[in-house]
């Protein structure tokens, strides 16, 4: 029964052009979501790591083709008691380690290409966690690992030699909670919070000395999202991808010099999806453009898509924002918990959790999109009554904003909704099929800095707008 229910649901999802058809890679649904982390080895060997085994909280791998083809068998790699939070690297030239916590320690395991152990599990860090249980992770050319995680004297970064143990550790200064870190080459970037709970950035050379001392990113803020990512171009700068909670939340782009960590580009808007969002960023082969993906709730407040985007260096787009798979036929579909990887030929794998109130849990899907899409104009450009477009004049907005309507469809009225659903503003067509909103909700009231959603009153039209007002 509850296969089929799994069945069902994944018939209700839309994939875009260049977007495989999703792929349950984990049979079993657990109540929970699975933390869980991906690698990928000889182009298409996707090494994965979660956190439910057999139904019980246990750390568990298994290697899959991208069809689904299992290469390795599921197995339990965590000791038999409470284990949970995996990460995972790329160690050496194609071997991958898991991390996870067994309540306060940290352990892992290295697998080889073809699964075969090469380390057996072992214990990496004996100091117990304060907030943020995850050990963060990344591996240099020695075969070493590099890891950020929390005591209670703040952010520790931590140097380990698979099979030997610890032979660096350093507390970085003035530094509390919530890491990210990426070894390029010689430089180790982390970034983490300070004491003020805001993102801070710091550089190590591999032998543990500071190369570039912390560095305050941004400090005006109501809250930073607990999950970011991090990516290098091919000139060694930084790209670090943020979700920033002010008057609203939306992800961010910032860029640093690589060697002296300069900001390049400051606190950039991609775009203001609703609540933790998951959002990856990653360099394509050339280095000098990235993929950006995230996850992003509906109306209704379910998270719902899997967005995609690619910029280039300058944080401008390449290709706008659109959703590479869409959960809207589903009322009571939940996505969770967004990573990806890429080959050198730019494919991207993806797995996340999707979830289902009728099922009454969560299992693990992968999708992924093939690179020689990239720059296919696809049929569904032409305009028509199925792919219409809703564009506004500025967005974010301040005070008014004019949105233009492109299609056959010309519908006399285009209606506001709030983050709720609820209906707040119709508006009327003007000239040239453009609507114009002066920011206030139907009663003649300014409505609230915040996000906003944009639609065809007939709802024949397939793409809503999404608006932030300032």
């Amino acid at each position: 029964m509850t296969t089929r229910l799994l069945m069902a649901c994944l018939t209700l999802v839309t994939n875009a052009p260049g977007w495989s058809y999703p792929v349950i890679t984990i049979n079993d649904w657990y109540p929970g979501v699975f933390y869980k982390d991906i690698e990928l080895t000889d182009s298409n060997h996707i090494h994965q790591v979660w956190d439910i085994f057999e139904n019980e909280v246990r750390v568990a791998y298994k290697i899959i083709l991208p069809d689904g083809t299992e290469l390795y068998p599921e197995t339990m790699i965590s000791n038999d008691v409470f284990a949970s939070y995996p990460t995972t690297a790329i160690i050496g030239e194609d071997s991958v380690a898991a991390f996870w916590r067994e309540g306060g320690p940290a352990w892992y395991q290295v697998r080889e290409h073809d699964g075969t152990v090469a380390v057996p599990t072992g214990m990496i860090i004996s100091t117990p966690y304060v907030i943020r249980p995850s050990v963060h992770t990344s591996g240099d050319s020695l075969g070493r690992i590099h890891a950020t995680f929390e005591t209670t004297e703040g952010v520790c970064y931590g140097v380990f030699e698979p099979g030997v143990g610890e032979v660096f550790r350093d507390t970085i200064p003035s530094s509390r909670s919530t890491s990210q870190i990426l070894v390029d080459g010689d430089r180790v970037h982390i970034t983490f919070n300070g004491m003020d709970l805001m993102p801070d950035y710091i550089q190590y050379d591999l032998e543990g000395n500071v190369t570039v001392p912390t560095i305050s990113l941004v400090e005006d803020l109501v809250q930073l999202g607990i999950y970011w990512t991090m990516a290098v171009d091919n000139d060694r700068n930084l790209y670090c991808l943020f979700l920033l909670g002010r008057t609203y939340y939306y992800i961010s782009l910032f860029k640093l010099n690589g060697e002296t960590g300069q900001v390049m580009i400051y606190d950039k808007m991609i775009c203001a999806p609703q609540g933790f969002n998951y959002q990856r960023i990653l360099a394509t082969p050339s280095g000098d453009s990235f993929y950006l993906m995230w996850i992003e709730d509906a109306v209704t407040g379910y998270p719902k898509h899997i967005k995609f985007a690619m910029i280039d260096t300058n944080g401008d787009f390449i290709i706008e924002p659109y959703s590479a798979y869409d959960y809207t036929d589903e009322e009571i579909q939940q996505l969770k918990i967004l990573r990806a990887v890429t080959n050198e030929d730019g494919d991207i794998f993806a797995v996340w959790d999707q979830g289902d109130v009728e099922v009454g849990g969560y299992w693990i899907v992968l999708g992924w999109f093939d690179h020689n899409f990239l720059g296919v104009e696809p049929e569904e450009e032409e305009i028509s009554a199925e792919t219409s477009f809703i564009s506004a004049s500025q967005n974010p907005f301040t005070e008014t904003v004019t949105f233009t309507y492109t299609g056959s469809l010309n519908p006399q009225n285009l209606l506001i909704y709030d983050l709720s659903g609820r209906l707040i503003r119709r508006l009327e067509r003007e000239e040239n099929n453009t609507y114009f909103w002066d920011g206030n909700n139907s009663s003649g009231n300014p409505v609230s800095p915040g996000t906003y959603f944009v639609k065809t009153e007939d709802e024949m039209q397939l793409q809503s707008l999404q608006v932030v007002r300032l």
